[in-house]
């Protein structure tokens, strides 16, 4: 072409140049995939299960053992707060579970308190107002583990064990709690209502609902500790217990 169009158009017939006869064509689809499926998945799966999975399930879940105290060992004290009238006066009191003998007789007053546990033994308030009483006269818990797989362990609560033996809490009878060999297959070691953090709590026995754990009337040391029906604790603000 020359380096400048001309002035105008050509009035010659038609252009100089024509499209070819036939297009290009691409290249047509093969007629099957490059890659053919594969005859089995990439990976296998296994022949068999395994025989146990492959991580172990807790007994329990972790935030109430390990929350409820420091280690997951604890005590218990019968439950003050501020305007509670015990024994004649709004003083805070500070009273613990603790192992005892006592006599037959739910409302006297004479536990004898023990500094070992042994089964068979009921259990009492003891004084617990400084560090070196509560330590020394005030039994010291946890929850017991559910290792036995051959137990019920469908059943709800909890069982509060003696922290140095395999001594757990047992309700014998209608009212009584007494300390007997950990057995999880036993509903009357099972407790409802046990809180983390030191926080307030009615300790209720499994299957008995509306009766707590409990003393008689307003806390003095050596008062057997037992199953009272809670509306009668209420009264006399006793139903609560929190962890230390």
């Amino acid at each position: 072409p020359s380096s400048r169009p001309s002035l105008r158009p050509s009035t010659s017939g038609a252009p100089s140049f024509k499209p070819s006869a036939v297009p290009s064509l691409s290249l047509a689809p093969t007629r099957t995939p490059t890659w053919g499926p594969t005859d089995s998945p990439t990976k296998a799966p296994s022949l068999f299960p395994t025989w146990e999975p492959s991580q172990q399930p807790t007994s329990r879940p972790s935030s109430l053992l390990d929350s409820i105290s420091p280690g997951g060992r604890f005590y218990l004290r019968l439950h003050w707060e501020a305007g509670y009238f015990w024994q004649e006066t709004f003083e805070e009191g500070w009273f613990c579970m603790a192992c005892a003998i006592c006599s037959e007789d739910y409302f006297d007053e004479h536990c004898h308190i023990e500094p070992h546990c042994k089964e068979g033994m009921t259990l009492s308030l003891v004084n617990c107002g400084d560090e070196k009483r509560l330590h020394k006269y005030s039994t010291e818990l946890t929850l017991a583990t559910r290792g036995n797989l051959f137990a019920d362990t469908e059943l709800e609560g909890e069982q509060i064990k003696v922290a140095s033996a395999d001594l757990c809490l047992d309700r014998t009878g209608n009212r009584g709690v007494t300390l007997e060999r950990c057995d999880p297959s036993r509903r009357e070691q099972r407790f409802l209502g046990l809180r983390p953090g030191g926080q307030k709590m009615e300790i209720v026995p499994s299957g008995k609902d509306g009766r707590c754990l409990s003393q008689h009337h307003h806390p003095r040391q050596g008062e057997r500790i037992y199953v009272e029906e809670c509306y009668k604790a209420r009264k006399a603000d006793t139903n609560y217990w929190s962890t230390l």
